[in-house]
């Protein structure tokens, strides 16, 4: 037990301020960046195009090989898969036009509009994208291709912020 206990310690990640978190944490973390990056483009495409869920054909979103790993259940049975299910916030943000609480419930999970909605949804990977980068596109009955794609975001590796920005 106190073998197991120092290999427990010792799989923990510190954090400043003391903060320690272990694999399954820092796992869970490396999962919600991946969902908020297709979560965001979903909200950001519906609120500048102003369509309606009932318009959408298909949704296709190319995100990284780790992305899919980590976040591509696309039938989540219960509310716990989903929250690490990119195809469920995906979903229920174009068809809430939100990513809160609610879409995190049971009850989203198993809204019939919400699971017709994410059956029309194609996740694939792409070997030239960053774990924090992804694209998406929406396809309107009507014909119309809407497209967002995100970088790195600001602060990240990929994109760290100059001088003038941390004295801001």
């Amino acid at each position: 037990q106190q073998a197991a206990s120092a290999a427990r310690r010792s799989s923990l990640r510190r954090f400043p301020g003391g903060d320690c978190r272990g694999p399954a944490e820092l796992r869970a973390e490396a999962q919600g960046r991946r969902i908020r990056i297709a979560a965001g483009q979903c909200l950001e495409l519906r609120r500048a195009h102003a369509f309606a869920p009932a318009e959408i054909e298909r949704v296709e979103i190319e995100a990284a090989p780790l992305s899919l790993n980590l976040t591509g259940k696309k039938e989540p049975k219960d509310f716990y898969e989903a929250q690490v299910s990119l195809y469920h916030w995906a979903a229920a943000a174009l068809h809430h036009n939100r990513a809160g609480l609610y879409e995190a419930s049971e009850a989203c999970v198993h809204d019939p509009a919400v699971i017709a909605l994410r059956q029309r949804i194609t996740a694939i990977a792409v070997e030239d994208l960053q774990p924090d980068e992804a694209r998406a596109a929406v396809l309107l009955r009507d014909g119309r291709r809407i497209e967002a794609q995100v970088r790195p975001h600001i602060g990240s590796a990929g994109r760290p912020l100059s001088d003038e920005q941390l004295q801001a």
